[in-house]
């Protein structure tokens, strides 16, 4: 994903509520420890829509500085898809 834009990428622009993908890939960036859990929609290279539950870190230098965000998904459609 280096050089990358995650959002159109592997992310919607918005989910199917409507919540601002874009925009909470930004709030992480600014506070990564307020989302070290969260739920969302993502897209596979087929173009299909999964929920993926993400685990995210911040990363950080010698000075305490963010640097880089370690983000941990795992498809979770299944839970929530009827058979």
């Amino acid at each position: 994903m280096l050089g990358r834009n995650l959002v159109g990428t592997i992310v919607s622009a918005r989910d199917n509520s409507g919540k601002d993908l874009g925009g909470l890939i930004a709030q992480i960036a600014r506070d990564p420890g307020s989302f070290t859990n969260n739920e969302n929609e993502n897209i596979t290279k087929d173009g299909r829509t999964v929920l993926i539950s993400w685990t995210n870190s911040g990363i950080f230098d010698r000075t305490g500085e963010l640097c880089g965000i370690v983000s941990v998904g795992n498809e979770i459609t299944e839970r929530f898809c009827k058979k």
